[in-house]
């Protein structure tokens, strides 16, 4: 079984758990070039709360009835993808799921966590938020612009 946790309402201000809905379906098969993902941990990020707004910002909002979109890591289980193999640590937009399926097409593809990397570290360091601090963040320091 697939665990997820779906839109049911939208929020008004605060988000609490009655804007969610936990279901189960079945497990999703890999079709060609894909691969399927056992997610171990999953994001949540700021941005994720404009998702749940009615209308659209920078990506279509989630819709009612649709799985919480973010940010996951996972472990490839099985795979009709030449690029992920089983065993593989894949991070990308799995949703508020248990298991999700990688493809390659979009923005918001799945990649390779790299070797050395705790894969929980893609989810903050090597994440949204962390590029988010990095880039966005004053990078002067006491001397000036480096």
């Amino acid at each position: 079984m697939n665990h997820q946790w779906v839109l049911k309402s939208r929020p008004h201000d605060e988000v609490s758990d009655t804007c969610f809905e936990w279901r189960q379906t079945s497990i999703p098969t890999p079709g060609p070039g894909e691969a399927l993902v056992r997610v171990a941990w999953l994001a949540i990020e700021p941005t994720q709360r404009t998702w749940l707004n009615p209308h659209a910002t920078y990506i279509r909002p989630v819709e009612l009835g649709e799985v919480m979109r973010g940010a996951g890591v996972g472990q490839v289980i099985a795979s009709r993808s030449e690029r992920l193999a089983v065993g593989d640590w894949v991070t990308g937009m799995t949703g508020w799921q248990e298991y999700a399926l990688a493809g390659d097409a979009g923005l918001f593809g799945f990649n390779k966590v790299p070797d050395g990397i705790d894969p929980r570290a893609m989810l903050n360091l090597y994440g949204a938020s962390g590029l988010t601090a990095w880039i966005g963040g004053d990078r002067r320091g006491p001397r000036g612009p480096r």
